[in-house]
């Protein structure tokens, strides 16, 4: 018997498979959420420099790089690109703006790729 004349028979959908290796999204995705939160101490440790302590600010600006090199590298490595790639971002992540830049620019890559892979992905980082 044919299903398309069932009426009981359950309705069809078009769901959207992920596409990708699970171990290179997995990378994507983890260093993404590091590079993320890279940023909002790389933020916050310019503020809490200027009104807090000098001293704070510097102590969260180091584990903001710290973050942020972990959140590079397994970025790039997700991504594809090749060692001497992944130390150049990684010096150019010392220098403050542009750090912050590399960051940014980084983050945008990953949600393009993981978007075209079909996942949902909000302000931080790609819902799993």
């Amino acid at each position: 018997m044919n299903d398309t004349n069932n009426p009981y028979a359950a309705p069809s959908a078009y769901a959207r498979q992920r596409s990708g290796s699970t171990q290179q999204t997995e990378q994507i995705i983890s260093g993404q959420k590091q590079v993320i939160y890279a940023m909002l101490l790389y933020m916050l440790a310019g503020v809490a420099s200027s009104t807090v302590a000098v001293a704070l600010g510097g102590l969260i600006g180091l584990a903001s790089l710290a973050m942020g090199l972990i959140g590079v590298w397994r970025l790039c490595t997700g991504l594809g690109h090749g060692v001497v790639l992944r130390v150049l971002w990684m010096i150019l992540l010392f220098l403050p703006l542009i750090g912050l830049l590399l960051l940014l620019i980084l983050n945008g890559r990953a949600t393009r790729y993981l978007r075209d892979a079909g996942y949902s992905v909000g302000l931080m980082g790609a819902r799993t």
